[in-house]
């Protein structure tokens, strides 16, 4: 039974927790105390929650106060209530005397003094005061005596009773206060006395108890309290729940008047202003300042605005205090000041960025800015032109108009391109089935439940485009999973690479757009895309073949189900191999892999404790070795650390990350993702026509691991999700208080989770929750939280493992607990293997697929469309500075004849890039002659007797800019020595046979003889082509 008292103090806050501070014994005791006989060291670490040692002499840290002094000191800042206490016989604060409401008080805390031995860690042993937790002692003291202070609030001390309480409570490791079936600490207390603030040391007045036996057998309304009349200062008294023990210890303490030496008031400092303030007690006084004002908090960024890029900077200070802490978060995401950020990276639309600042004293204030990015990229209207498959005669002329949503200034380029669509000669299809996600592998049949169907494309790319180019793949087709990706074979690494895609629906057709360079992705001009239902792996699938033969007799019939996972954990007495103990570690695994095809048998679970000592290398090196048999057949499983694995308290992963760490199992394709090191991880695994994800997170799981879970769990809200964890569920179904964070920001808030499994506690249990994840008012989902750790049998666990028998057909799931060494069935009905009584729970059992929204789907993926458009960097022309709106059109000189893929690329300051698709244009230039150019018009006067070149300056070109100059024939000649006018006749023809004859007037003149002659009606003539 859960202490009813206890479960209020462990819903709130746990206050007034003592700090950790150092004593010397023999220096601080007066000498009725009795000296500490069994401690080896007088100069014993004194601990709240951790424990460490020193030899320090620290009294100063015990806050023994003399006559006259305040437990406040000159310049002080305090807000809010403050307990004030003087020694002196009145109080008065800036003028008012207060004495009348206040108390008589010890002056200041005291500290509660006690020595333990054999205590166990992790278990919750817990010291309180009327329900209120002042500490809890969890390390493991074991053979060693140490000594423990805490600091008890003068609040807690009544100066008309004149006796305080304290109690011990022997803990689980589970909840502080905690006593029901759960196994608590056995351990001894002696020395408990208390050390008031003057130095009197107070010795217990009375002591009493309830007795395990009485929490064993009554329920807690029935429980009696016991006085304890044989205990003195000096027994060893025994704590915890085995028979005869005392679970809950009650101390009492008396005090005298003369204790109540000061006195007590509650300071409320928000009925003070900011600043100096001064108290008088007797005849001392102190300066103390109140502070009830939050930081001021300056930004540079306006709420409202429209942002295309920036630099956010904030500060925060406080008039009183010189320490503020500022925090910034956007999008509900950390951020290190100042930080810069850009529209492109950021999704359209409204940004939320809170900024938070504390003070020394703990006022908060907080500013929330929300300001408002577009997307930058144009929007390219429908009326381009030419359109797609035009005839143009002559140089083509492009036509478009372009929308930028925040009307920056754009820059137009036109630029060639190549664009191929499903059903070209030059693409290749082909599909299949693989049994890896990104892979083409073909290794399932195409009837299969299993596995990922896959469309590739092989496209054969002209000869005319560079690898610099790039890529945008439209797909269009229909697939019944959102996790539909689209890869491109990389030669270089020889492997699929994932794009970075959209996804959108439309007319009941899946939609996938993604974007590549053709660098390292062409080979031979050919580019080979890839479209994909689901990720993750597929085991090797064993069909059972009608086979009628098992091992056992009690095994589950093989046609009766598909497929099989495996759990096993806490294997670290195994690992330990005390008596040989580690042939069970060995049973197993190669069990696992001898059956596999007999079962079916898809992936093993591992829920942490590993090995038994974390400094001990052989158990390392056993655990390794066992894990390369699965390692060696490719067999997956997943596993995680538990609190023996890191040294418990220590949390020390060395050897957790040298051994089973990341690099161990990155390349498994079934890894999904690490956290720390494998801290954390995930694989996924589709068999049966089910997407599971296994999620483990390890020991040591604080506010950051449980962020990664969700994170995770977001990622994949279509896989069954089961989430494995060393510490989780009791022996008695319930929760430790982490447990319960777990369960209710975790299991709670993700609808996919469907199974939570965990060690840690040495029992078999399962329990059902059930959720209603869409607020109808009806349960629609029940997660399977099952507690499987057999350590506490002979040898370590005798070899038992769980076994999940997937039986798609009927939809059940048939759990079956099973030792490969003993051959054996559910330990319960074995007899000689130690405390088969622990396992609670039971050990085989069904649980519907319906209970955990299973149902079996064959992945399927059909192609409607494909378009691919490739967007070279060959830059026909440019239009800088265009507006949003304007009409733009670009004549393209020169063009070539023939047909061209063209596109049309926007860029503006901010980074918005868009591209058209590429249009082919038909260019015919077949009927268009050349052209002639004579550029100077001087040229046709030439001077008597000078020379004359009938070429210079003379030009032809063909209608694709071709030079035609060295092809012109000239006709007729120049006599430069007698003056008078020459006609020359300038021929050229192009490749389609076109002629262009253009005649030209020289005339020859003497400089001496003044004549004007025009020669603009010539040159007008001749400079073009023939008419």
């Amino acid at each position: 039974m859960v202490n009813k008292k206890a479960q209020k103090i462990i819903k709130g806050s746990i206050s007034s927790l003592a700090t950790v501070s150092i004593l010397n014994i023999g220096s601080i005791y007066p000498n009725n105390i009795l000296e500490n006989e069994e401690s080896n060291d007088k100069n014993t670490a004194v601990i709240e929650d951790k424990l460490t040692t020193s030899k320090k002499d620290d009294k100063d840290k015990i806050n023994i106060k003399s006559e006259n002094q305040f437990n406040l000191t000159n310049g002080q800042v305090i807000n809010k209530s403050y307990q004030v206490i003087a020694a002196g016989n009145n109080l008065i604060i800036d003028g008012k005397d207060v004495s009348n409401n206040s108390v008589k008080s010890i002056n200041g805390n005291a500290k509660l003094v006690f020595e333990t031995t054999q205590t166990d860690v992790f278990f919750k042993n817990t010291v309180a005061i009327d329900n209120e937790i002042i500490g809890i002692f969890n390390e493991g003291t074991y053979s060693k005596w140490h000594t423990y202070t805490y600091d008890i609030n003068a609040k807690y001390f009544d100066s008309e009773k004149k006796t305080l309480t304290i109690a011990f409570h022997a803990g689980n490791k589970a909840n502080a206060l905690e006593h029901n079936i759960e196994n608590n600490d056995d351990f001894l207390l002696k020395n408990i006395h208390m050390i008031l603030p003057d130095g009197t040391t107070l010795k217990v007045a009375k002591y009493q108890g309830i007795y395990s036996s009485e929490i064993d057998k009554q329920s807690e309304d029935k429980w009696s309290v016991n006085t304890l009349n044989d205990i003195t200062s000096k027994s060893k008294i025994e704590m915890g729940d085995e028979k005869n023990r005392i679970e809950i210890l009650y101390v009492t303490f008396k005090l005298e008047n003369h204790n109540f030496n000061a006195l007590r008031y509650d300071l409320d400092t928000t009925l003070l202003t900011d600043g100096k303030h001064l108290i008088i007690s007797g005849n001392n006084s102190v300066e103390i300042i109140s502070d009830n004002t939050a930081p001021v908090i300056e930004t540079n960024m306006i709420d409202g605005q429209i942002y295309h890029n920036g630099i956010i900077e904030a500060r925060a200070y406080d008039t009183i205090s010189n320490e503020c802490q500022l925090v910034a978060i956007l999008d509900g995401k950390a951020i290190e000041l100042p930080y810069s950020f850009r529209s492109l990276q950021m999704e359209p639309g409204e940004h939320v960025l809170s900024l938070s600042a504390d003070d020394a004293v703990g006022n908060v204030q907080t500013k929330i800015i929300k300001f408002v990015t577009f997307t930058e990229q144009a929007s390219i209207n429908e009326d381009i032109k030419p359109i797609n498959g035009t005839t143009i005669k002559g140089d083509p002329t492009f036509y478009l108009t372009a929308t930028d949503p925040t009307n920056d200034l754009m820059n137009v380029f036109f630029k060639r391109g190549e664009r191929y669509i499903k059903g070209d000669s030059n693409i290749v299809e082909d599909s299949g089935i693989s049994q890896i996600a990104g892979s083409n592998d073909k290794s399932l049949k195409n009837d299969s439940k299993n596995g990922f169907p896959f469309c590739q494309f092989d496209l054969k790319i002209n000869d005319n485009i560079n690898d610099d180019a790039m890529v945008k793949i439209e797909w269009k087709g229909n697939s019944n999973n959102q996790k539909t990706y689209m890869y491109v074979y990389n030669y270089k690494s020889n492997n699929w690479d994932k794009l970075n895609t959209s996804m959108t629906f439309k007319d009941g057709m899946m939609e996938i757009v993604g974007e590549i360079s053709l660098k390292e992705h062409l080979l031979d001009n050919v580019l080979k895309i890839m479209i994909q239902n689901g990720e993750g792996y597929t085991p090797n699938q064993y069909d059972y073949n009608n086979q009628t033969n098992t091992l056992n007799i009690d095994d589950t019939t093989r046609s009766n189900y598909d497929f099989t996972f495996a759990i096993e954990s806490d294997t670290q007495y195994y690992n330990k191999n005390i008596n040989d103990n580690y042939k069970h570690q060995l049973n197993i695994h190669k069990w696992l892999v001898a059956n596999r095809e007999r079962m079916n048998i898809q992936y093993l679970f591992h829920d942490g404790d590993i090995i038994d000592d974390k400094d001990q290398e052989i158990q390392w090196i056993n655990a390794n070795n066992a894990y390369k048999i699965l390692d060696d057949a490719n067999f997956p499983y997943g596993i995680l650390v538990g609190n023996h694995d890191v040294g418990h308290l220590s949390n020390d992963y060395t050897n957790f990350y040298k051994y089973f760490g990341k690099s161990r199992y990155v390349q498994n394709p079934w890894y999904g993702e690490s956290y720390k090191n494998n801290k954390g991880h995930y694989d996924l695994i589709t068999v049966g026509g089910i997407d599971f994800i296994m999620l483990y997170m390890g020991w040591g799981i604080d506010n950051d691991e449980i962020e990664w879970l969700n994170d995770v769990l977001a990622k994949y809200p279509e896989r069954k999700a089961i989430l494995n964890l060393h510490e989780y569920l009791l022996a008695s179904g319930g929760l430790g208080d982490k447990s319960q964070q777990i369960y209710d920001e975790v299991i709670v808030k993700n609808s996919n989770v469907c199974m939570v499994l965990s060690g840690h506690y040495h029992s078999a249990k399962t329990i059902v929750s059930e959720f209603d994840d869409n607020n109808d008012g009806i349960n629609d989902r029940k997660v399977y939280q099952m507690l499987f750790d057999y350590q506490k049998l002979a040898q370590g666990g005798m070899g038992y493992i769980r076994l999940m028998h997937f039986d798609n057909k009927n939809g059940k799931i048939f759990v079956r607990t099973y030792s490969p060494s003993l051959d054996d069935y559910n330990a319960k009905d074995e007899k000689d293997i130690e405390d088969e009584d622990s396992i609670i729970g039971e050990e085989e059992f069904i649980i519907n697929y319906a209970d955990l929204g299973i149902k079996p789907i064959q992945k399927q993926i059909e192609t409607i469309d494909l378009d691919v458009n490739v967007y070279s960097n060959d830059i026909i022309g440019s239009i800088s500075d265009v507006k949003s709106n304007d009409k733009i059109q670009y004549t393209w000189q020169y063009a070539p004849h023939g047909i061209v893929g063209w596109y049309a690329e926007i860029t503006d300051e901010n980074g918005g890039l868009t591209r058209s698709k590429v249009n082919y244009v038909n260019i015919d230039k077949q009927n268009i002659k050349p052209m002639i150019v004579i550029d100077d018009k001087e040229s046709n006067l030439v001077s008597l007797g000078n020379s004359f070149d009938p070429l210079k300056n003379v030009k032809a070109y063909d209608s694709q800019g071709k030079d035609l100059t060295e092809q012109i024939l000239v006709l007729g000649s120049v006599d430069v020595n007698n003056v008078g006018r020459y006609e020359l006749i300038y021929k050229v023809s192009d490749s389609f046979g076109n002629v262009t004859i253009v005649p030209r007037i020289i005339e020859v003149v003497d400089k001496n003889n003044k004549v004007n002659v025009d020669l603009n009606y010539f040159f007008n003539k001749l400079i073009y082509k023939d008419e």
